[in-house]
């Protein structure tokens, strides 16, 4: 029996019958994977990383974002208006902030931080003068939220 030309075109190529099911099957795994709980990070590094963040706001003068950082406690008693203004009152210019190391026991933290700065209002010409000295912070968490709490 001879084929037809009729015949030749409903019968696709053993390729494109399997690309299909293949396709889904490859989405569906890649879907259940990215679905997957990631590993949390340790505290430290959590930490770490928004304490360079505030940090980084602070340098940058953006007093608005670095608010968002501040436990919630500090942000009820402090509007975001209020807290701009005081920080924007500060004869103090941030520079710079190096990690330098945290502790963590169950929901407390304690950073150490080298931070770099300028006295703006400081007499005879030392407003000119950068000075790094290391701070020491306290973060919390609270409702699986890490804060910078400023007491």
């Amino acid at each position: 029996m001879t084929e037809t030309r009729t015949d030749r075109k409903e019968r696709k190529p053993a390729t494109a019958r399997l690309a299909l099911p293949l396709a889904s099957s490859l989405a569906a795994v890649f879907f259940l994977a990215a679905c997957e709980p990631q590993p949390e990070l340790p505290a430290e590094e959590i930490v770490q990383e928004r304490a360079l963040a505030r940090w980084g706001h602070m340098v940058e003068r953006d007093f608005e974002h670095a608010w968002d950082y501040y436990s919630p406690g500090f942000r009820n008693g402090t509007p975001r208006e209020d807290f701009v203004k005081d920080m924007n009152r500060r004869p103090i210019r941030w520079k710079d902030a190096e990690f330098l190391d945290t502790e963590c026991d169950g929901d407390r933290c304690k950073v150490r931080v080298n931070v770099t700065y300028r006295a703006i209002a400081a007499p005879h010409g030392q407003s000119r003068m950068e000075m790094t000295r290391p701070l020491e912070e306290n973060w919390v968490r609270l409702h699986d939220e890490w804060w910078y709490s400023a007491n």
